[in-house]
């Protein structure tokens, strides 16, 4: 989705912007249901993940049984980004490349970045949307309109687990992308 994402109903009342005519009302869905277990091909990593996550946000009813699909996604980018993170951390950032002639001699030797890097990297990048978009970043739930949402602490966790402030990244990346 490109530009800025569309304000929640209750932000623009809050805001005195309110259209009747332009603007849906609540789009932000509270709910009592949540999920159950997790689907049965994750693997243990990622199943630990999910119940956290459900937990999570079934206490600050935010979860539907139709969210289903993208929370697996985020249980999975998030595992991915523990095992790239993991690669890196025993094998370096920095890998030594051999160039060898069409006889099998070394002729050379070039640096570099590690492939796990660039996998952490989207890893980090695709939970750190998916987060978003289910409330689970300060600015999201400011954004979403959520107060107070009991419990939820997912960008701490997700930095502990991920290795980097979701928000921070996030903020790198802009800067990376900005032409300027």
């Amino acid at each position: 989705m490109k530009g800025r994402p569309p304000k929640p109903h209750e932000v623009h009342e809050r805001e005195g912007t309110l259209r009747p005519d332009r603007h849906s009302p609540l789009p932000v869905v509270l709910s009592e249901r949540g999920l159950g277990e997790a689907p049965k091909h994750l693997n243990t990593e990622q199943a630990q993940i999910w119940d956290w996550l459900v937990q999570e946000l079934t206490g600050a009813r935010l979860l539907q049984v139709t969210d289903a699909p993208m929370l697996e996604q985020l249980a999975v980018a998030v595992d991915f980004a523990r095992q790239s993170r993991a690669t890196l951390e025993k094998e370096g950032l920095i890998f030594t490349e051999l160039k060898f002639d069409k006889d099998g001699n070394c002729v050379g030797e070039t640096k570099k970045r590690h492939p796990a890097y660039n996998n952490w990297k989207d890893s980090v990048t695709v939970a750190k949307t998916l987060a978003e978009h289910f409330g689970l970043t300060p600015s999201a739930r400011a954004r979403l309109g959520i107060q107070a949402a009991v419990g939820l602490s997912a960008a701490k966790q997700l930095e502990k687990t991920i290795g980097v402030n979701p928000l921070d990244f996030l903020e790198e990346q802009n800067k990376n992308d900005d032409p300027s």
